[in-house]
């Protein structure tokens, strides 16, 4: 270990942490349902009847009502659950990306704690683990933007496949289909053929 292979490894494990931080906290959002926008109508019908019962007014049936079809915490908690298995690749990934930036700043404390020593000696080991543990985030991060972007066109035609299928009946598919090869609504006619 030596001050420059610090230097080197500070700049690179930063732009790791920056892009991880940012990577698993869109996804984990993405993934997880947010409570507030969940519970916003709930906690709203609950301060107006709350409000009622403290003027001594009992609420209408049809607040009640209203208040008895909003989700409920266990609503939130099942909705949550359903939302992870749903988006669970992106969860995975997110989590993923927690363990990356948690390992890179393990790394990166280590290191700080070697250079503020007063005589540092070679630490060799340090060296090599903080060395594959920056190497192997920097390659992660490159592979994660090729496979994110490959699972992103994959879905998107997938998306429109099953629209296509969705908007048209099979016979007009079909003739679209031959509209594009032949560039005619018509199809050939088999016993025309050579």
């Amino acid at each position: 270990m030596s001050n420059d292979n610090v230097a080197v490894l500070t700049t690179l494990n930063a732009a790791v942490l920056l892009v991880g931080t940012v990577q698993y906290s869109r996804l984990l959002s993405r993934a997880l349902q947010h409570p507030n926008a969940f519970f916003v109508k709930r906690i709203e019908q609950e301060r107006r009847i709350l409000e009622k019962l403290r003027q001594g007014i009992n609420p209408t049936s049809e607040e009640i009502r209203a208040l008895q079809k909003l989700p409920t915490p266990w609503d939130y908690l099942k909705g949550t659950f359903e939302s992870l298995l749903k988006k669970s690749g992106t969860f995975i990934v997110g989590v993923v990306w927690l363990l990356i930036c948690a390992a890179v700043l393990t790394s990166q404390v280590a290191m700080l704690r070697w250079i503020g020593t007063d005589s540092p000696g070679p630490q060799p080991k340090l060296a090599k683990v903080s060395f594959l543990i920056t190497t192997t985030s920097m390659i992660l991060l490159v592979i994660e933007g090729y496979f994110a972007a490959a699972f992103r066109g994959a879905r998107s035609i997938t998306e429109y496949f099953t629209a296509q299928r969705s908007r048209y009946s099979p016979q007009e598919i079909q003739l679209l289909d031959t509209l594009r090869r032949t560039g005619s609504t018509t199809q050939p006619n088999p016993s025309s053929t050579p």
